[in-house]
């Protein structure tokens, strides 16, 4: 209100700005009224003559303070876990989350096709594509029991993939700890001791210079067979697909009763794309091509309002 009247009556500030509710709530929190100069994040008091006494500008600060903690708060997203791995099987657009109010006024929570928003409602639109929303707690629970036949089920092509594909990376971290140059490095070295114990027997060197150039290798063995033994400890052992499926069956043990904001890393983990269909939702998994799980749209108690 004060804003109000002093922008109406041409008041403006130094630099000739409206005199906003945030500048003047700056004036107002400002210490140099109360005579005190704030400066380097350090106050220093009594400075400069004050404008206002000290009770009136605490009581000023205090409103000012009460004003903005009774403020609305920003409105909480609703999580959608399955967001960037619904696809639109009539238009191929990805699927997003929506939410609408029902009668009672509780929030409903539905996946949507971003091809069929013209505007913010999918249930009012006729003009893009026909998909009609579906309800994202029934769809999600589905997607929990999906994951969980999965790795319940003994699929040799499935499981062996994976773990092959893990021990390529497993591999691979091997060939970049610099593995390899280690063991010839350490190779080396043995054969420089053999060389140097046939020098001392064939009487090349004396007995002091054969132990001390024996003991510089010896440390230097030593010290690359430490390094070898740490770099190896640090990469784990090859799996097979059997060790693969019960890990995944651990981790979805683990994490199934997650809160629903947790959820999208877990369903990461397992699926990499849903397509949503007119009558039933195709569910890929990653490293397995087919449609590992079909669910007929019937399952998920309606798919619209």
């Amino acid at each position: 209100d004060v804003s109000r009247s002093l922008i109406s009556r041409g008041e403006v500030g130094k630099r000739g700005e409206p005199l906003s509710y945030n500048a003047l709530r700056k004036m107002v929190m400002n210490p140099l009224y109360r005579g005190d100069h704030l400066y380097g994040g350090r106050l220093y008091e009594g400075v400069a003559p004050a404008i206002v006494d000290p009770s009136t500008f605490a009581l000023a600060n205090e409103k000012i303070t009460i004003k903005k903690k009774g403020r609305a708060q920003p409105k909480v997203r609703e999580p959608y876990a399955l967001t960037g791995l619904l696809v639109c099987g009539l238009c191929g657009s990805p699927m997003v989350g929506w939410s609408a109010k029902a009668r009672d006024g509780s929030s409903m929570r539905y996946y949507r096709c971003s091809g069929s928003a013209h505007g913010s409602d999918p249930f009012r639109n006729k003009e893009r594509c026909a998909m009609r929303v579906i309800r994202a707690d029934a769809l999600e629970e589905q997607v929990m029991l999906a994951i969980e036949r999965l790795c319940l089920e003994p699929n040799d092509g499935l499981w062996g993939g994976l773990a092959e594909a893990m021990n390529d990376r497993i591999r691979a971290m091997a060939d970049g700890a610099g593995l390899d140059e280690l063991n010839a490095s350490k190779s080396d070295l043995e054969k420089r001791q053999g060389r140097l114990l046939d020098a001392y027997l064939a009487g090349a060197i004396d007995l002091e210079v054969f132990r001390a150039r024996k003991l510089g290798l010896e440390a230097e063995l030593s010290r690359v067979a430490s390094e070898i033994a740490k770099r190896s400890g640090e990469i784990p052992a090859e799996v097979d697909g059997e060790t693969v499926r019960a890990a995944y069956l651990y981790y979805f043990e683990r994490n199934k009763n997650a809160a629903r904001s947790d959820r999208a890393t877990f369903f990461r983990v397992f699926i990499d794309y849903i397509v949503v269909h007119a009558d039933k939702i195709e569910f890929f998994f990653k490293n397995k091509k087919e449609p590992a799980s079909v669910m007929h749209k019937h399952n998920f108690g309606g798919s619209g309002a």
